[in-house]
């Protein structure tokens, strides 16, 4: 919820032009490098949960809108709630995720800058429940446990995973999951608060490896 900053050097210091955001992440693409923020709060829409900026080609410091630079915004309001999770998905993509809903932005240059695809029913249960691992997703949604690929939702866990994960994690703090994926390793881990957390800490961990296609556990508190 606070201004994006920068620094050449020195102290950080409040971009002017930019929102408050709870998402941020920063993209390549064909075009050039891209700075977004989600779930924003600016000077002039207000509070949108569902907004979209980018800064200016190559420049995180501009984010006035202007075809010329770029800089633009929008917002996502084919499925209900707020943005809660993005990530770069490859070259020239990235994936903005709901509770409920996941958006594919593609970038095709100006005027419109970034083209949005929904897809319903799959989505994020948080800002730190999913991981890149270079050409898909991993992601913890509300319902299951799924690879993004950039055109649909794989769910990878069996029934009794599946389960054993929503009856053993917590409702009220599953935003609070942190995933982390380990490439040395080819390792997945999910660190989680368990059904009977009071405060929301991550003390249960739930491990995937990706090539052997194999679950694990490895409980700890984080």
């Amino acid at each position: 919820d606070n201004v994006i900053q920068s620094s050449n050097s020195g102290a950080f210091a409040n971009v002017a032009t930019s929102p408050q955001a709870k998402v941020v992440e920063a993209v390549l693409s064909s075009g050039g490098g891209f700075v977004f923020a989600f779930n924003t709060i600016d000077a002039t829409f207000g509070t949108s949960p569902d907004r979209w900026w980018c800064c200016a080609l190559n420049d995180p410091t501009t984010w006035t809108p202007s075809v010329a630079s770029q800089a633009t915004t929008g917002r996502l309001i084919g499925g209900s709630g707020a943005i809660t999770a993005a990530k770069q998905l490859g070259s020239d993509r990235i994936v903005a995720y709901k509770d409920k809903s996941l958006y594919v932005g593609t970038y095709i240059g100006p005027p419109t800058v970034w083209s949005w695809q929904e897809i319903p029913t799959f989505g994020c249960a948080g800002l730190n429940a999913v991981a890149d691992l270079g050409t898909l997703h991993f992601v913890v949604g509300q319902n299951d446990l799924y690879f993004f690929d950039g055109a649909r939702p794989i769910p990878i866990a069996d029934r009794v995973v599946r389960n054993w994960f929503f009856e053993n994690s917590s409702g009220t703090y599953r935003y609070k999951t942190k995933v982390t994926y380990d490439k040395s390793t080819d390792l997945i881990w999910i660190y989680f608060p368990d059904s009977a957390s009071s405060d929301g800490a991550c003390n249960r961990c739930l491990v995937f490896h990706v090539k052997q296609v194999q679950w694990g556990k490895s409980n700890r508190s984080i």
